[in-house]
């Protein structure tokens, strides 16, 4: 027995010069079967195989299934095999922890699309809030975050119940009077659901960003809840002072958002204001194709706190809703300096309407006047090839062929649309005196003097 040990052992030097381990010497009255467990277990380990479930024989300890490795697999319910299983790879990951994700074909097309209000809000969503000062728009936040954070229903809509954020940069001394008033309404208190963050935070600074998302998943642990959505009000306030004009800055200011409510599943909304007398938002215009969803507020001027709400994007839904916002003056349990009961706005009704595709077209039409107006000054210009054309020439001409009058309306009508052909380098223009005159690139003329009478 002695020398059939000492025989396995000058085997195993010979094959295993360089082994992580050595096989300790075994006594002559030790079991043969042993010394060959002994050695297949320290050969596993130099070849970095699993030593589980080892084989009795000594011919299985030459085989190359001991060491052959099975590529990890994943499973997913569609394919051609028998059981309607298919066998994917997974993907690898990068040294970063980054990997690539894969659907094939039309899987995932039956996914449900979550809502965090109803035909409003989507879940897990990026998206952006418009309109004019004095639009009422902090109102309309309030009450949509108490509703969220206190699990009731939005004008008859279902809500996603969960903790709502309000980063509140601009006009962060009211917010807490506008709360207590939509609780005063509402018989309820919103309790620790909504967070106010009465100052900036920038999302486009990594050290703000990062305490942001640790103080939100701290809230979220503590109080055992998911974050629902997260406000940052307004996008001046917390874009750093980025240029609202540039593309490149105004993107990577929205990824950023983004990030902050992708580990949490949560709807990241954004505040923001219009042009100076317009009601497009201000800024680049990259906006729309950064969010999944965008939201204008105007305010009705001959309803006294009355706001319209309109969906003007709706990446997974329809863009076919609008609300109106009715608002009436709250008194509040508490007092000013002079011991005078305190009160403010809060929303009180809100009327949701459908449109239909007729509705639905005149509003696409109004929207895209300015291109209308842009076609026919082109056709007019091409009558006056020879010459340089006014504005207060072209007012008069379309005043008279489309029978409207010629007034401010007109005048903004006009210069939208030569903005947009001068956007698009279709036409030149030149000041002559007080007049701006324009002519077809194509087709450009000696400026001359032109009588105004």
């Amino acid at each position: 027995m002695r020398y059939i040990t000492i025989f396995f052992q000058s085997i195993y030097a010979l094959l295993f010069p360089f082994g992580r381990a050595k096989v300790r010497p075994t006594l002559a009255t030790e079991n043969t079967e042993s010394c060959f467990r002994q050695i297949r277990t320290v050969s596993k380990r130099a070849i970095g195989v699993n030593a589980q479930h080892e084989p009795r024989t000594l011919n299985s300890f030459f085989s190359d299934s001991e060491i052959k490795v099975e590529p990890k697999v994943q499973e997913t319910g569609s394919g051609n095999t028998a059981d309607g299983k298919v066998k994917i790879p997974e993907s690898k990951k990068s040294q970063n922890g980054f990997s690539i994700a894969k659907a094939y074909g039309s899987q995932g097309f039956d996914k449900v699309v979550p809502w965090l209000i109803k035909h409003l809000i989507p879940a897990a969503s990026n998206g952006v809030l418009f309109g004019q000062s004095q639009s009422y728009k902090t109102f309309f936040l309030v009450y949509i975050a108490c509703c969220i954070a206190t699990n009731r229903m939005f004008s008859g809509l279902p809500t996603r119940h969960g903790l709502v954020f309000i980063i509140a940069a601009e006009g962060s001394n009211g917010i807490s009077k506008r709360i207590r008033a939509w609780e005063l309404q509402n018989g309820c208190t919103v309790g620790e659901k909504l967070i106010v963050i009465p100052h900036s935070v920038f999302p486009s600074d990594n050290n703000q960003r990062n305490c942001l998302i640790n103080e939100i998943d701290t809230e979220s642990k503590r109080q055992a809840t998911p974050v629902a959505l997260i406000i940052f009000d307004t996008f001046s306030q917390c874009s750093n002072g980025i240029g609202e004009n540039e593309a490149g800055a105004v993107s990577k200011y929205l990824q950023s958002c983004k990030s902050i409510g992708e580990p949490f599943g949560a709807t990241v909304l954004n505040v923001h204001h219009t042009k100076k007398d317009s009601n497009d938002f201000r800024g680049s215009s990259t906006i729309v194709s950064n969010v999944d969803f965008l939201v204008s507020m105007k305010r009705h001027r001959e309803k006294k706190y009355s706001t319209k709400l309109d969906l003007e994007k709706m990446k997974e839904g329809s863009t076919n809703f609008q609300w109106d916002l009715h608002l009436d003056c709250i008194e509040i349990d508490a007092v000013d300096e002079e011991g005078e009961n305190l009160n403010t706005l809060c929303v009180t009704q809100i009327e949701l309407h459908h449109l239909d595709d007729s509705t639905i077209n005149k509003h696409d039409v109004k929207k895209l006047q300015y291109k209308i107006d842009a076609d026919w000054i082109v056709g007019h210009l091409k009558q006056y090839q020879d010459r340089w054309l006014t504005l207060n020439e072209l007012g008069h001409a379309m005043s008279k062929e489309l029978s409207i009058p010629v007034d401010a309306a007109l005048k903004v009508r006009l210069d939208r649309a030569k903005k947009h052909l001068d956007n698009t380098k279709v036409i030149s223009k030149r000041r002559n005196g007080k007049e701006v005159c324009i002519c077809l690139i194509e087709t450009t003329p000696e400026l001359e003097c032109i009588d105004n009478k």
